[in-house]
This record gives C-alpha cells, structure tokens and sequence, in this order.
C-alpha cells in the first residue's frame, strides 16, 4: 500500500543501523514529505494523516492502509504538524531479536540495481 517511504531501495540509501534505529525509534528521523498532520474542520471533525497534496483550495491526505481523502481548504479550520512519526513506535515488540535481525537483513538487501 502506498503510505510510507518507498523501501525498494532501501539497502542502498540507509545502513543497517539507521534501519534499525528507525525501527526502534520512528519518531527519531521523519522522511520529508512523510510528516504527520492533524487536520481540523470546521464541522468539529479532525483528520490525522499525511498531506499528499495542498492547493489554495483543495487538500488532499492519505492514511493509513493506502486510503486518499480529498477535502476543501475552505472546511479547513487548522493544520498541525505532527511531532511524532506516522509508523507506530513498539513495533519490534511484536517479534522475536532473530526476526528484527531477520528483517533488517533483508532490508539491507533492497538495493538498486
């Protein structure tokens, strides 16, 4: 799904430690155009996502799972810059030490052509 950074050619682009610092601490390093932002409207309702694309008029924001959702900047209340990282932190939690070794391998192994 098209979310995130695109990691086809990660091996390339980031040693294993930056790999797995940025696994272990997302919030760390942030890839621009990735930031998170808290979007609220004027209806009361606010959004939580990546911009993918800004106008004077129109805002586009993506989410988590791939999903797009395009809104009007005249509904648009406030825009906030998120501190933290859209990957969620802890994620090493829900693996063993060989398989983070395992998957930083084959990150590692994502190299351009």
């Amino acid at each position: 799904m098209d979310f995130g950074p695109k990691l086809s050619e990660i091996g390339s682009k980031l040693p294993k430690e930056g790999q797995y610092l940025a696994i272990l601490h997302p919030d760390a390093g942030i890839s621009f155009g990735y930031e998170g932002w808290d979007v609220k409207f004027k209806d009361g309702s606010s959004m939580v996502g990546i911009v993918s694309s800004k106008t004077e008029t129109d805002l586009q924001m993506k989410f988590p799972g791939g999903a797009v959702q395009n809104y009007k900047m005249a509904d648009v209340v406030s825009m906030k810059q998120l501190d933290s990282s859209m990957m969620p932190s802890g994620l090493q939690e829900a693996m063993s030490t060989q398989e983070l070794v395992d998957l930083v391998e084959y990150l590692a192994s994502l190299k351009k052509k």
